[in-house]
């Protein structure tokens, strides 16, 4: 068992009640006890913006953006660029979960049939139970098993126990399965269309280099591992064009990162650029400008990769946020992939996540908000798995406690190194070099022009509040969101 930490007590679970007086499920609730309905739109308030400074007007993803192209630059850059790695500073964290050691519990487990007696109604007299029944249960699960436990406590509201109509149930849907999500999203929109995979400057082109013998499996169904390494694989060589491009347009001298190099110029320096690149190569309001120009001078392979920037930045920042526990800028992204995800034909995922934070900053109380955003972990494993570790867990801690005592082992790791991707790195920077996405060319076409998915989001579900739209059958959406060990181990990098 994992005990409570960061300061949440189990006095603050003890709000079922409370939750369920508040409850659309609950027949009985009172017309001035439910709460205001409220949107999307309401959600762009939980975290503002910080004041800009007299010399920055950058936005807290544009930091982030900002941050990545520099790290780009000085890990995959021109040898110059790696003595400044270290003194690259890590974005400023929204709301940090605090890092702690959490101790784990060894209890051991009863094999007992559910269906014959094993979950028993803890109100029942009958039973020597300690009264839980006003507390709430965190379950943490992928969209499938969600929308189950959603779907029967709507069956069971009408019953007549707190326990028998499971309002004590918080159903908080898993951060790495949004995470599949979005990957998915970023499929459907850059490479499913066949349109999508016709343009020198497509995400196609650029698989056909990294790794020729996948573009079969990617036209069909890459699942998540190989999406999560081409937005990495393909962000990192797109933002080094990106590089390529604003050097030159700022001293011609400079046409390769190797010439830039050769300049020696200061971190400063490349932390003024790398600003001027995260507003400068990155879908914003700009673009909406482009877009209404006269045909002949737009240049819509141009305006397709300002959109790829974005959503593969917007993908890296959730994968970031995850892994530091930032909890405040994980959520910050949700809000911006809510409407992609809607555009994109993710509607379940899209209205979950929307309904998600809803409940947290606007109907939990605050002592329930703390404890769902601190998270927590679930087994994964076989009923009979879970019986064999439950006697073993004591004794291996007790066994790591003493090798890390008795050997100083604690240096050691299992963690292998990151596969050496230069020369493939060189091969596609030359191939982005050549077809220039990144360098406007007025009257420059594309088989298939991306649409402004965070506009389009944003209307279908003004559409959708409205009840002018039907969202389609999306039966098999919750099923493609399972994950496997490889998925779970390559979104940990």
């Amino acid at each position: 068992m994992f005990p409570l930490q960061h300061g949440v007590t189990i006095d603050d679970l003890k709000c079922s009640e409370e939750l369920w007086a508040m409850s659309n499920l609950n027949i009985y609730a009172r017309d001035n006890d439910l709460p205001t309905r409220k949107s999307w739109r309401d959600l762009l308030s939980i975290h503002p913006q910080p004041l800009a400074t007299p010399n920055s007007n950058l936005t807290r993803h544009d930091k982030f953006n900002s941050w990545m192209f520099l790290t780009d630059l000085c890990t995959h850059g021109p040898e110059y660029f790696h003595r400044s790695r270290s003194e690259i500073q890590e974005p400023e964290a929204v709301e940090q979960i605090p890092l702690v050691k959490t101790p784990i519990i060894a209890t051991r487990a009863m094999d007992i049939n559910n269906l014959t007696g094993g979950i028993l109604d803890p109100t029942n007299a009958e039973h020597d139970t300690p009264e839980i029944s006003q507390y709430v249960v965190l379950i943490h699960s992928d969209l499938g098993t969600g929308e189950q436990l959603q779907t029967a406590q709507l069956r069971r509201s009408i019953e007549a126990t707190p326990w028998d109509h499971l309002q004590h149930v918080i159903y908080i849907p898993g951060l790495f399965h949004l995470k599949m999500a979005c990957a998915d999203a970023i499929w459907r929109c850059f490479i499913q269309p066949l349109a999508a995979r016709e343009d020198e400057t497509s995400l196609m082109r650029d698989i056909t280099v990294l790794w020729p013998r996948e573009t079969g499996t990617y036209c069909s169904k890459p699942g998540f591992r190989r999406m999560h390494q081409l937005v990495g694989s393909a962000g990192t060589c797109w933002r080094l064009d990106c590089w390529r491009v604003h050097v030159k347009s700022k001293n011609s001298s400079h046409s390769s990162p190797e010439e830039f190099a050769a300049s020696e110029p200061s971190l400063d320096d490349l932390k003024v650029l790398a600003d001027e690149l995260a507003q400068r190569y990155i879908a914003n309001y700009m673009l909406q400008r482009l877009r209404r120009q006269p045909t002949e001078e737009r240049d819509l392979q141009y305006e397709n990769s300002l959109f790829m920037n974005k959503l593969f930045l917007l993908y890296e920042e959730l994968s970031y946020a995850i892994n530091q526990g930032d909890i405040g800028r994980v959520e910050t992204c949700i809000i911006a992939w809510i409407p992609i995800l809607k555009a994109t034909g993710k509607h379940k995922y899209a209205t979950h996540m929307t309904n998600f934070l809803l409940n947290v900053h606007y109907i939990y109380p605050p002592g329930l908000q703390q404890a769902v955003k601190n998270g927590g972990k679930g087994s994964n494993h076989t009923v009979e798995r879970i019986f064999l570790e439950s006697l073993l867990v004591q004794a291996y801690c007790n066994a790591q406690t003493m090798i890390h005592k008795n050997f100083l082992l604690t240096h050691l790791t299992t963690k292998h190194s990151s596969p050496n991707m230069k020369k493939t790195f060189e091969l596609l920077c030359n191939q982005l070099a050549k077809e220039s996405p990144h360098s406007p060319s007025p009257g420059r076409n594309s088989q298939c022009t991306i649409a402004d998915l965070t506009g389009k989001g944003r209307e279908l579900m003004e559409k959708a509040v409205r009840g002018e739209i039907d969202e389609g059958d999306e039966s098999t959406e919750a099923e493609e969101g399972r994950a496997d060990l490889d998925d779970i181990l390559v979104g940990l990098l």
